[in-house]
């Protein structure tokens, strides 16, 4: 019982980190869109709109994609443990299958 705590202790900890690291994509695509911003606002009426059009929309792309890949891998990996337990039949899709002969 003693190992087994201290196992799921850092396994919570391992899970913290990991909707942290949500929070650091959120976190970052802020602060791009900041940068993109500030770059607009500074080189122009037009090319600065092509840029803050661009840059957000690059930056929408990478933060959709980021946050769905993270938060799927959050579903299938991280929690998977608490809650599947692998009983049944063993997949073996190379096994030798039986044969009957009529």
């Amino acid at each position: 019982k003693g190992m087994g705590e201290i196992v799921q202790l850092i396994q919570v900890f391992a899970d913290v980190l990991s909707y942290l690291r949500l929070y650091a994509l959120a976190l970052a695509s802020t602060i791009m869109a900041r940068t993109f911003n500030e770059m607009g606002l500074g080189i122009g009426l037009v090319f600065g709109a092509a840029v803050i059009l661009v840059g957000h929309t690059i930056n929408i792309l990478l933060g959709t994609m980021g946050g769905v890949i993270h938060g799927l891998r959050l579903n299938f990996i991280e929690w998977y443990h608490y809650c599947f337990e692998g009983e049944g039949k063993l997949f073996n899709p190379l096994r030798k299958l039986k044969t009957t002969q009529e």
